[in-house]
């Protein structure tokens, strides 16, 4: 894969992030509901967007407490600022697609340094509404009930543009955007659920293993579980 022409779509939480901020805010503020919730969404039983409105309800009202519960957690995995400069001096634009809360995205990011070498943030907002906080989902497919956050959607968008799109994420909201990018490199819930489907993927542990390779496995894009231009997420796929 050459160095024109190329964007990077990266999941955050988990993945930018050493630690799944989202996960961990749902779980000190859910108790026991983070526990039923979450154990509902790995069975398949509903999405990620039914998910974060569910776990919205228990969260404090006042975003400035969840915003100093970030703070404390926002350590970024190993090489991300060195990433982000080698992207930004190649011309490779790196957007950030997460489907977590979002309000602690881009402050994260200018506490590192990074904001300005991101070119875009898909990402849900996390706002005060009827006495709580609600997680809003602007870049949800308008019918799809799955995800809050159309990943393949910003995949497919920039692959309209005339990028070959490299998928890094972590996760398992994230196989929608890696089954439709031209390369995945894929760890965790992620690199498992690539090698079940036969998704071809390049492992890694640290952003300094995106700097060292190049030439990432190509993604012959046989095997994807939505289609963003029509339904969404396909019926005969498991959640």
């Amino acid at each position: 894969m050459t160095a024109s022409k190329i964007a990077y779509v990266i999941d955050f939480d988990g993945t930018v992030t050493e630690v799944d901020i989202t996960s961990t805010m749902a779980r000190h503020f859910g108790k026991e509901h983070y526990i039923k919730c979450s154990a509902a969404y790995k069975r398949g039983e509903f999405g990620m967007k039914e998910w974060l409105a569910r776990m919205s309800a228990f969260l404090p009202p006042d975003p400035a407490e969840l915003m100093e519960f970030a703070r404390l957690r926002a350590a970024l995995r190993p090489g991300a600022k060195e990433f982000f400069q080698y992207a930004r001096s190649g011309e490779r634009p790196v957007y950030i697609a997460s489907d977590g809360f979002g309000l602690y995205i881009e402050p994260i990011l200018e506490m590192h340094g990074c904001r300005e070498y991101v070119a875009g943030i898909f990402c849900n907002r996390t706002l005060p509404g009827n006495g709580r906080l609600e997680t809003i989902t602007p870049h949800a497919h308008e019918s799809c009930p799955v995800c809050g956050n159309c990943k393949a959607a910003h995949v497919i968008g920039l692959q309209e543009e005339g990028y070959r799109v490299i998928y890094v994420g972590d996760g398992m909201n994230d196989r929608f955007g890696a089954a439709h990018a031209d390369a995945v490199f894929a760890r965790d819930r992620l690199a498992e659920i690539c090698s079940a489907a036969g998704i071809p993927f390049q492992r890694w542990d640290d952003f300094f293993d995106l700097i060292e390779t190049n030439a990432p496995v190509k993604n012959n894009r046989n095997r994807k579980f939505c289609n963003p231009a029509g339904e969404g997420f396909y019926k005969n796929s498991p959640l």
